[in-house]
């Protein structure tokens, strides 16, 4: 679960970042993954986007499951 969700966030910071990749290591997750996630990250947690937190943007999405859109919610748990 945890590798899904810093492949989700990370594939966040690739759309908002170019020196993301160099910073987490390229791991961009799958298109399907990238897409559950993104608009939740920007929805609830993007003042964790730039720069860069992915800790923050984890515990962010983990704190709002309730509210997450169900393809999201599958990647998160």
């Amino acid at each position: 679960m945890r590798n899904a969700v810093c492949a989700v966030v990370t594939a966040v910071f690739l759309a908002t970042s170019a020196g993301a990749m160099a910073q987490y290591g390229g791991h961009r997750g799958t298109k399907d993954e990238q897409e559950a996630c993104k608009p939740d990250v920007y929805r609830f947690c993007a003042e964790y986007v730039m720069p860069p937190q992915e800790d923050k943007i984890v515990a962010c999405l983990k704190s709002k499951r309730k509210e997450l859109r169900p393809a999201c919610r599958k990647v998160i748990y």
